[in-house]
């Protein structure tokens, strides 16, 4: 391509035409595909993307057609008039420049290679080599689900969350809420629990979440169920004062779903239909999550006085065991808690075994006993006078050789939790 001369030569010189040619040589376009912008974009901020068929070589430079490919599949072949007897500007795509293609908000569907081929007087050149339109877009609708399926307090509970798409980019992180809370210490697909507490008893959701967005959630309700435990036992043993008037024992026993508490003495259901000698009181409790507490069910006996002969207790009657049981639930099997009742009384009938005691200066006298009845048992101590320390401990007064100075009253206390009762021997010291 160019301008051409000629020469004519002989053997007196040489001279060049006056005229020349021009030699224009078409040849058909090489072309390329320009993006703007650069990918990636992400398809929910619908962003505008133009390609162009950018002319890299080519004579004329400048196309006539260009045909659009997207993943080798033919487009579009731009400019598409169609001439009609009403219409006859082409209709609205003839008069476009074919070099660009305008994609308008961009989604996951218009990803793929773009190609393109461009046409000059010359005829078609190549296809260009592709370019990439990359869209990212988030995961599919997230679906969670838990095992096992009962889920039960102080045990584990397994939460997965899946997608069956994981977008693009498929590099997926989760997020996590309990309730209304994020637990932004989780960030996978999979969340174990345990153990399994009252908290556990919510919604969880998960979300899934890539650079192109985040799925929609998907919500769980885990319910957490719990066996029956105890947690106000009753103490082992407990003595009663006989005239007592305000008597009960409570117990108070975790269940969900809530159970019931039944009564024993000795082994035996009291029937408070037919037993006027107690009756009792039930308080039902909701959940405390702070002491991560279920729902759970406060029972009390009561002593009815009233109906006890004498409105006291049977201070002769044997120590008796009285049980708070709970039934079983759905999860687990009945808890029970038994106290031993012993009847309290303060110390009465104390007596000593003597109540004179004739002892000859310089001798020991004889041991003196000290009995009586109460319970708890009776400890005693004995006093000389009712202001002295104590000279023995124990039911017996053991005393050395006695002078004279030693004679006198001596106490024996005999005491417990209840009261102190006094008994006197009177010790006459005698000279030789």
């Amino acid at each position: 391509m160019g301008e051409y001369n000629c020469w004519l030569k002989n053997e007196v010189g040489m001279e060049q035409s006056e005229d020349s040619i021009l030699l224009n040589v078409q040849y058909p376009p090489d072309v390329e595909v320009l993006m703007d912008p650069s990918t990636p974009v992400k398809a929910r901020d619908k962003t505008n993307v133009m390609l162009e068929c950018n002319v890299t070589s080519g004579n004329p430079s400048n196309l006539s057609k260009v045909r659009w490919f997207l993943d080798g599949e033919l487009m579009k072949e731009f400019p598409e008039c169609n001439y009609t007897s009403k219409d006859d500007s082409g209709g609205p795509f003839c008069g476009l420049d074919p070099t660009i293609l305008s994609l308008e908000r961009v989604d996951e569907t218009f990803a793929g290679n773009y190609t393109c081929q461009g046409e000059n007087v010359a005829g078609w050149g190549p296809i260009s080599e592709p370019i990439e339109l990359i869209v990212y877009y988030p995961p599919s609708p997230a679906n969670i689900r838990s095992y096992p399926t009962k889920v039960v307090k102080g045990a584990e509970v397994n939460l997965e969350c899946k997608v069956e798409s994981a977008g693009r980019p498929d590099n997926v992180t989760y997020i996590w809420y309990r309730g209304s809370h994020q637990m932004t210490e989780i960030t996978t697909s999979k969340h174990k629990i345990v153990p399994v507490g009252l908290e556990t008893n919510s919604n969880f959701t998960c979300i899934a979440v890539n650079e192109g967005g985040q799925s929609d959630p998907a919500t769980l309700f885990i319910n957490v169920n719990a066996p029956p435990a105890l947690f106000d036992r009753l103490k082992p043993y407990q003595g009663i004062l006989y005239s007592a008037q305000q008597i009960n024992l409570t117990c108070r026993v975790e269940c969900s779903p809530l159970c019931s508490i039944i009564w024993k003495k000795n082994g035996r259901i009291i029937d408070f239909n037919n037993n006027p000698l107690y009756y009792n009181q039930t308080i039902k409790h909701d959940p405390d999550l702070q002491k991560n507490i279920f729902e759970s069910i406060e029972s009390t006996l009561i002593w009815n006085m009233t109906a006890w002969p004498g409105n006291k207790l049977n201070r002769t009657a044997p120590n008796s065991n009285y049980t708070c049981q709970s039934e079983s639930n759905q999860i687990g099997p009945g808890v029970s808690s038994t106290i031993e009742i012993a009847v309290d009384y303060p110390p009465e009938d104390v007596y000593v075994s003597t109540k004179i005691v004739k002892v000859i200066e310089g001798q020991a006298p004889n041991p003196v006993k000290c009995h009586g009845k109460g319970h708890p048992n009776l400890t005693y101590k004995w006093k000389k006078n009712s202001t002295a320390e104590p000279r023995e401990y124990g039911e017996e007064l053991r005393l050395g050789p006695m002078i004279r100075s030693d004679s006198g009253t001596y106490i024996c206390e005999a005491s417990n939790k209840h009261g102190t009762e006094n008994a006197v021997v009177y010790f006459n010291v005698m000279c030789k």
